[in-house]
């Protein structure tokens, strides 16, 4: 003799207030109206949306450029050493010039701006793909993570 299980079924509400029968679903049931309420209510009215923007769109700004000052003392030094015929001056000029621009290129100048992006960067991408980023644990319990050098040997059926 066998006895089978009930169909595991579970009710919802549709848009008009009707009751409706969901399937395979188990511990969920329908909303009352307060807990309707909480999802097109805001502070007690009715949320709505409209086709006319709330105020003019805001003025991008370019985020992470050169330093203004520091680009105005590039172009300083780019007119003297165009203009400059001392070789010894010339050659100070170039070096501070170089110097200047090593600083904007690896972003040593913004107030380590660069440093901040990049740990940032890091810490979302640790985020979204935790697997990716974990470090091989050295402890007995932990879970492994580096698999290409296995300790342990599969025996495999001999072949033919």
């Amino acid at each position: 003799m066998a006895i089978s299980e009930g169909l595991q079924r579970d009710r919802a509400v549709d848009e008009s207030g009707n009751q409706l029968s969901v399937f395979n679903r188990v511990g969920a049931r329908p909303f009352n109206k307060q807990e309707a309420e909480r999802m097109y209510k805001l502070d007690g009215k009715l949320f709505t949306v409209s086709d006319e923007p709330p105020g003019p769109p805001n003025e991008m700004k370019a985020g992470g450029g050169v330093d203004p000052v520091k680009a105005a003392r590039i172009k300083e030094l780019e007119e003297e050493l165009g203009r400059e015929r001392n070789p010894a001056k010339k050659k100070k000029l170039q070096e501070e010039l170089d110097t200047l621009k090593k600083e904007v290129e690896s972003g040593a100048g913004d107030g380590g701006k660069a440093e901040k992006i990049k740990e940032l960067e890091d810490a979302i991408g640790r985020e979204r793909n935790p697997a990716k980023w974990t470090t091989p644990s050295t402890s007995p319990h932990s879970p492994r993570t580096d698999f290409s050098t296995s300790s342990h040997v599969i025996p495999t059926p001999a072949s033919g």
